[in-house]
């Protein structure tokens, strides 16, 4: 794992990837090292190195220190494909060794791969080692200064059967003649799985910029483009994910309830990732009164959200959706489940 502190970006001439291009005659396997979690500041980047859109993948990964001036991206994605196929059925070539990513993460490094230059990126299935709780917890809990701090954040979405192009051209110049075209393909992306995942929420609000891809086609999602957008899919019956609708009115910060509103609706392969997933939305002083830890239940964590949210409200109610207490349920789980909450962050008021 390199220490350096480098010089990101196309410092490294295309032919750096080369002396690193292949995995070892071995075939071993890629593996993280060690980060300084005591300091809470080191995070992993990658240098995906250039290639055409047949090469195969290649990078370097290597540790940075956040409270030093960084160049890079971020990548906001799935790491299943449409179908739900979350496989660990590609690879990467990392530092010369292999890691298994999945057919979607590899479809989006190659929509972000350039030509010509290195380019790097923070993706989290590379630069977190997904088999370290620890080092998961600790991630996780920086997931706001590595969004804020990204120069960009690259929505990516790889869906081969289907045509946006019409779509994208509205909301590139907000006209033309195909606009009835137009709006069913942006019905349709706006129902892509992307749109339906928990951590996006936090990765698209947080961002500095943001740039929607999808397939060969790309633009800078401006607030304003997003605010000009709404009423024609009002007019059409669109629903806008509330990850563009945030980003449109600028919001960052909010209550925990009313952000775990948002989410509890919304698809993790975990459900303890209905709570983590929206925690750097929340203010500081919230975020504290429930710690990402992926060594607690998926109770343990809700019955923390709900002290919080009892704490923000400053009132008792959300316990009236608790189910009574059976001999059963003491033993074995939380008497405050999901889908209690998810009657009470619909109820009236609470969200106001």
């Amino acid at each position: 794992m390199s220490s350096e502190s480098p010089a990101l970006g196309g410092q490294r001439h295309a032919s750096a990837a080369c002396s690193i291009g292949h995995p070892d005659s071995q075939g071993h396997l890629f593996t993280h090292g060690n980060l300084l979690l005591e300091s809470a500041q080191q995070i992993r980047l990658i240098r995906l190195y250039p290639g055409s859109v047949e090469d195969a993948l290649s990078c370097e990964v290597f540790t940075v220190d956040l409270s030093n001036h960084l160049t890079y991206d971020a990548v906001s994605y799935t790491w299943a494909t449409e179908d739900g196929d979350d496989s660990r059925s590609h690879l990467i070539n990392c530092n010369g060794k292999s890691l298994s990513i999945t057919e979607n993460c590899d479809a989006v490094l190659r929509m972000l791969r350039l030509r010509s230059m290195p380019r790097p990126l923070w993706v989290d299935s590379i630069c977190i080692d997904q088999n370290n709780v620890q080092e998961r917890n600790h991630q996780v809990g920086l997931m706001d200064r590595i969004y804020r701090m990204a120069s960009m954040v690259h929505i990516c979405i790889s869906d081969s059967k289907h045509d946006y192009s019409e779509a994208f051209r509205w909301l590139k110049y907000m006209r033309g003649d195909k606009k009835h075209t137009a709006f069913v393909q942006m019905k349709q992306l706006f129902c892509r799985r992307y749109f339906t995942r928990v951590w996006v929420t936090q990765e698209v609000v947080l961002a500095e910029a943001v740039v929607l891809h999808v397939n060969e086609d790309s633009i800078l999602l401006a607030p304003e483009i997003l605010r000009r957008l709404m009423p024609s899919c009002w007019t059409y019956q669109i629903d806008v994910p509330v990850q563009l609708q945030w980003v449109s009115a600028s919001r960052h910060l909010d209550s925990l309830v009313r952000c775990l509103r948002l989410s509890i609706n919304a698809n993790s392969s975990d459900a303890r990732d209905k709570v983590f997933g929206i925690m750097s939305l929340v203010r500081p002083e919230l975020r504290s009164l429930v710690p990402v830890d992926y060594t607690l239940s998926w109770s343990q964590v809700f019955e923390s959200a709900t002290a919080a949210c009892i704490y923000e409200c400053q009132e008792l109610s959300v316990l009236s959706y608790a189910k009574p207490l059976t001999a059963r349920r003491f033993r074995t789980d939380s008497i405050f489940g999901l889908e209690q909450f998810r009657r009470f962050s619909g109820k009236p008021g609470i969200m106001e």
